[in-house]
């Protein structure tokens, strides 16, 4: 859901990685938003066999260099789907919006506000191999994803800061199963939602001792949770078997300690 129109400068890590990072075990990928032109607005569209996009970015004002940076995407084989230029079973039909307001202040540091949000699905048909024509299953999938922050870095003096923000973010898969009766007649043979989410919240104090040693300490708090269900009627009696149904929500606090 992020795209190079999008990016800064990021890090990934495949060994080892500071503490910061929480319960990472085998690697980290951290994505960095750029700032959008705080000088003048700028337009940029592009159109791919993949998808189209456009991006505006620029200042809120000219006294001001505070500024905005924002993307969205389409599908373009959706647009080619539903033109009968393309056509075969399963198109990928997606969209995402991403932002950045990038918002500094004369005494109170920098508040910067973030997210990106996608929407996915696929639409899949299968025929009866001895009749290529008598369409049998269908299958409509879905997998939709969310993030959102606050994020507020305040300079205590020239060689010391504190960085702090709270997010909320969540992903939604979800899948509907049809088949068809000898009958002719549909049926609901299996349905299912997943829903993951969580709250965050961190602050931490980065100091830079001299040219050889830097301190970083922090704590960050997350909230949990958690929705799946899965429902199904393979043989099409009207019944329902319940294969899962089950949530909850638990928190966790890091501490962490950093010299390097």
């Amino acid at each position: 859901a992020l795209n190079s129109a999008m990016l800064n400068n990021s890090d990934f890590f495949s060994g080892a990685f500071a503490p910061e990072y929480g319960n990472a075990y085998s690697g980290v990928f951290d994505m960095k938003l750029r700032n959008g032109n705080n000088e003048k607005r700028e337009y940029s569209a592009s159109i791919g066999v993949i998808g189209m996009e456009a991006t505006l970015e620029g200042p809120f004002s000219k006294n001001y260099k505070g500024s905005y940076l924002i993307n969205y995407r389409y599908s373009s084989l959706d647009l080619l789907d539903q033109a009968g230029i393309v056509d075969y079973y399963g198109v990928p039909k997606y969209q995402d919006l991403s932002f950045k307001f990038h918002l500094p202040t004369k005494k109170a540091g920098t508040l910067q506000i973030l997210g990106c949000g996608g929407l996915r699905s696929i639409y899949q048909e299968a025929f009866a191999e001895e009749n290529e024509d008598s369409l049998t299953r269908t299958s409509d999938f879905g997998a939709d994803v969310g993030f959102a922050a606050v994020k507020h870095i305040y300079p205590i003096n020239d060689n010391t800061f504190i960085t702090s923000f709270v997010s909320a973010s969540g992903t939604r898969n979800n899948n509907n199963y049809k088949k068809r009766h000898n009958t002719g007649d549909w049926y609901l043979a299996y349905y299912d939602e997943f829903l993951n989410t969580t709250l965050r919240a961190s602050t931490n104090i980065n100091s830079k001792i001299n040219a050889q040693h830097r301190i970083k300490e922090g704590i960050t708090y997350s909230d949990l949770g958690y929705d799946m269900f899965a429902n199904e009627d393979l043989l099409g009696s009207g019944t329902f078997n319940n294969d899962l149904n089950t949530n909850g929500r638990a928190g966790l606090i890091q501490a962490y300690a950093n010299w390097k």
